[in-house]
């Protein structure tokens, strides 16, 4: 199955993080972890990438070597905050260990009110204006200011003269005066 370049990178970035979210209960670890994944009815490819990143996790013996991880996914209407939340209270009564998603604005916050409250791990891979995150959140997305330095970085060393971003939605839009 090929993939392309932005799927790989997603994917790269999905394994890492459950990884990460996983090491530090290594040792004391279950034979079984669910991680709930909560996406957005039109969320195909994240909803892959997910399965994908926990089966490579899963294959690895020397991440986590007496632990296999299950994802329980669930599909939740887009900008739905309170049936986000409804199926996010549902997903932590099976007993996950970490929430993965969703995507929308509205719906993401709202989980994250809920993880952090739980006191469980809120991962997340979309574009977020908000630096200060709570404390069991982590967002896997370059911070705007973080990206609009690279930009210029790069605009820099190549000496361009011009150059033109291309974005998929608007409110992704970098603002930097260098």
């Amino acid at each position: 199955m090929a993939f392309s370049s932005s799927f790989s990178l997603e994917t790269v970035t999905v394994v890492l993080c459950l990884s990460i979210a996983c090491v530090q209960y290594a040792t004391t670890l279950p034979s079984v972890v669910k991680i709930g994944g909560l996406f957005d009815e039109d969320g195909d490819v994240h909803q892959v990438a997910f399965r994908y990143a926990i089966q490579q996790v899963n294959k690895r013996r020397d991440i986590l070597p007496n632990t296999r991880l299950e994802a329980l996914i669930i599909s939740v209407p887009q900008h739905d905050s309170f049936q986000a939340s409804k199926k996010a209270c549902n997903i932590l009564s099976e007993g996950v260990a970490a929430i993965f998603g969703p995507q929308s604005i509205e719906s993401s916050a709202h989980v994250q009110s809920i993880c952090d409250t739980m006191e469980i791990p809120h991962l997340e891979t979309r574009w977020s204006y908000r630096v200060d995150k709570e404390t069991y959140s982590v967002n896997l997305y370059p911070y705007f200011d973080a990206l609009s330095l690279a930009f210029v970085e790069l605009i820099k060393f190549w000496k361009w003269k011009s150059f033109t971003i291309i974005y998929h939605r608007r409110r992704r839009y970098v603002n930097n005066n260098e």
